[in-house]
Formats: structure tokens, sequence, C-alpha cells
């Protein structure tokens, strides 16, 4: 059986560092220039896809994720140190889409794939940037520029494990949470016209399993017929 699992979350990177006004002050040295160092990049977000995830249930309440901001530059022509980048792990198969502009950013199909959702803002330039034979003591600086922001909508599509079909006052629900040895959870999914809930769990060391039940009826059961022998 074939689903679909959604959930949203904000990214943002990282501001660049601002750069260094400076000058060298060193004895003996009458006229030292400018030496403002700049300042350090922002850090991005990435998408990792990972073996391990099989839903989307860690992004069920919105999340933010944001990256470190650069770090201002320095005298003696010391740059800022630049933000780590950081790395968001999502199931293999999610489709990312920009929530605002309802843009596809990209499809994660295989172990391991990166993709770039905020980059990072750039490094402001120190004053030494600017100097030149007209400007020797300049005292201008550039201020970092800003990361991405942005609304990330994802869409896993799932082929379930087991899949349970009745009516909702079956118990079919109840059991996908009490059946579990060990970490049940459950969602409830809207799609027309019926309303499904999903079901996880993880079974000792293995992998996260899961299985949906289905508010379907089946026609004709005294007559030996169910959802393996037909309608």
């Amino acid at each position: 059986m074939k689903f679909v699992d959604e959930a949203r979350a904000r990214v943002q990177a990282g501001n660049g560092g601002r750069g260094s006004t400076s000058f060298r002050r060193e004895k003996f040295v009458p006229f030292g220039g400018p030496d403002g160092g700049d300042g350090g990049h922002g850090g991005s977000v990435y998408l990792r896809a990972a073996s391990g995830i099989n839903t989307l249930a860690d992004f069920r309440i919105e999340r933010t994720f944001k990256a470190p901001h650069g770090e201002p530059g320095g005298a003696n022509d010391c740059s800022g140190r630049g933000g780590a980048d950081l790395y968001v792990p999502v199931p293999i198969g999610t489709v990312v889409h920009d929530a605002d502009t309802h843009e596809e950013l990209g499809d994660l199909t295989r172990d391991g794939e990166e993709l770039l959702v905020a980059r990072g803002g750039k490094g402001g330039w120190g004053n030494q940037r600017f100097k030149s034979s007209t400007n020797r003591s300049p005292r201008q600086f550039g201020p970092g520029l800003p990361g991405e922001r942005r609304l990330l909508e994802f869409e896993l599509k799932v082929i379930a494990d087991v899949g349970l079909l009745g009516l909702p006052n079956a118990g079919n629900p109840r059991s996908s949470v009490r059946s579990p040895p060990r970490g049940p959870g459950s969602r409830t999914i809207h799609s027309p016209p019926c309303t499904r809930t999903w079901g996880w769990w993880t079974w000792g060391s293995t992998a996260a399993s899961s299985w949906p039940t289905s508010p379907v009826s089946l026609k004709g059961p005294r007559k030996g017929r169910d959802s393996g022998s037909g309608s």
C-alpha cells in the first residue's frame, strides 16, 4: 500500500560576519596601512537522505533549523571564522518544496544524497579591501550579508509494511498503537474520501516499520470475498 506523509520545517542559514576597520600599529612604522580582515561566511543548511529513517515523524511539530553565523574579521588581515554547515537528515524519497513559492527544490532518492536548501550569507569586506592610490586610509567596511530563510514542505511517498482494513469502529486505529512492542506512534492523514491513521514502531534493533489503517468496507464477506479474493 502506498501513502503520502507530509510535514513542514523552517530553515535559516547563518549571516555573514562584519568586516573589520583596522590600521597597522607597529613600532618604527609611521605610515601603517589598513589591515582589517574580512568577515566569515555564514553556514548553509543542507538536507541529507538517511537510510535509517522511514517516516517524517521527527517533523510532526514544525521545527526551525538554524546554521551558525560567521564571525567578524579582525586586525592584521585576519578573516573571521566561517559558520559550520548544518545537515538535517530526512528519509530517502523525500520531495522538498518551497512553501511560499511552491517551487520544487529537489528529490532525495539515494542514501547520502544532499540538497542545499538555504545558502549562508557572505562575509563583509575589511577596510584593506578598499585601499587605493587615492584612498590611503579607508574607513569603509562591508557588513555581512544575511543568510537565506525558507519554509519547507516535505512530501514522502511511503509503501506500508502492514495494512489494516476495516471500519473505523473495528478497533484498527487502537491496534496500530497498542500492538507495537516498543516505541509506538501514530498520526492521522486526511485524504478524501476517507481518513487514515498512520502508525509506526521499532522492533528491537531493526528500523522502524509502518502501517496504515484504511476505513473501507468490503462487500460479500459471507461469500468468501475479501481483500485477497476480489469483490
